[in-house]
């Protein structure tokens, strides 16, 4: 078997939803004008590409179907995007998450998705290899999710909620805990009796490219142009 098959085959079996439905006022905290009327940082340009755009193609170009989560259907319609709508405007991840479940439910039937959000700098093909390497050898496990530990903490840390794997049998945690009015996707998956396997084996975390300011951005970007090969 070649180094790629594992990718081509299993990627297109593994949807990637983005999450961009909400602004920031973080990201535009040093601007006075920005920090009024907030930014939406799927919008920003980087090299002179719109950001949603440049994270679906390079999620497309990996091999997954992807779909962009947001507040309206034609938020980014611009860009030639159209956007699956939260069920639940305004609820934060875990609402948006649900979205994503119930759509690949709909449309494959039961099976896994890739959660990533809007400030996903990069993503890298061996991110998905892993996952998906993961998914395959776990195999039946009655897993919920699969998440990387916390960036900068030990093995036995935090979970990273997002990016992460899930797979459509936590839509019913998922939808108890948000009758209950919780709304941390990280306590959930954290808490007794979520299911959640832990993917150790990356040299780099995903979440280490996600940026919530300006000046994250920025020393991103210096980082990725200093890479001699992605990894």
């Amino acid at each position: 078997m070649s180094e790629r098959e594992p990718l081509d085959s299993l990627a297109k079996h593994l949807p990637a939803f983005v999450l961009a439905g909400g602004r920031s006022r973080r990201f535009g905290e040093q601007s006075a004008e920005a920090a009024e009327n907030e930014v939406d940082k799927a919008r920003i340009l980087i090299d002179g590409e719109v950001q949603i755009r440049r994270l679906l193609d390079q999620l497309v170009t990996t091999g997954h179907a992807v779909q962009i989560v947001a507040d309206r259907m034609d938020r980014y319609q611009e860009f030639g995007i159209e956007s699956l709508v939260d069920e639940i405007p305004g609820s934060g991840p875990m609402s948006a998450l649900l979205t994503c479940l119930h759509q690949r439910l709909e449309s494959d039937g039961e099976g896994w998705i890739l959660l990533t959000s809007c400030d996903q700098l990069y993503w890298s093909a061996n991110w998905t290899q892993a996952f998906c390497t993961e998914i395959e050898s776990l195999g039946d496990a009655d897993l919920e999710a699969i998440c990387t530990p916390q960036a900068g903490s030990s093995t036995n840390s935090p979970v990273q909620p997002i990016p992460a794997v899930f797979h459509t049998r936590f839509r019913i945690r998922l939808s108890e805990q948000l009758s209950l009015g919780e709304r941390s996707l990280r306590r959930v998956l954290e808490r007794e009796p979520t299911r959640v396997h832990l993917l150790k084996s990356l040299a780099a975390s995903p979440a280490e490219w996600c940026f919530n300011t300006s000046d994250e951005l920025e020393d991103l970007l210096v980082a990725w142009r200093k890479l001699s090969k992605p990894f």
